[in-house]
């Protein structure tokens, strides 16, 4: 954790945010995604999360959740 960028938190917790703006927004508008697309755009975010703390394991132990459990838990945005 001595290696992560300062502002690491802050950084992941204004994309969640961001993220949920334009969820709200897409549904204003109704506009759908298919499964494909959202699996792709699950594994694009998480490998740039791993990127950011070093390793999976890292990334697990910061946020205190598996991988699985990201993915599930950003699935509906």
């Amino acid at each position: 954790e001595k290696n992560l960028p300062p502002n690491v938190r802050c950084y992941l917790l204004q994309q969640l945010i961001v993220n949920k703006v334009m969820v709200a927004k897409a549904e204003i508008d109704s506009v759908l995604v298919d499964k494909p697309r959202v699996d792709m755009e699950l594994d694009r975010r998480m490998d740039y999360f791993i990127q950011q703390f070093g390793s999976i394991e890292k990334l697990e132990k910061t946020l205190g959740k598996t991988i699985g459990q990201l993915k599930e838990e950003l699935r509906p945005q």
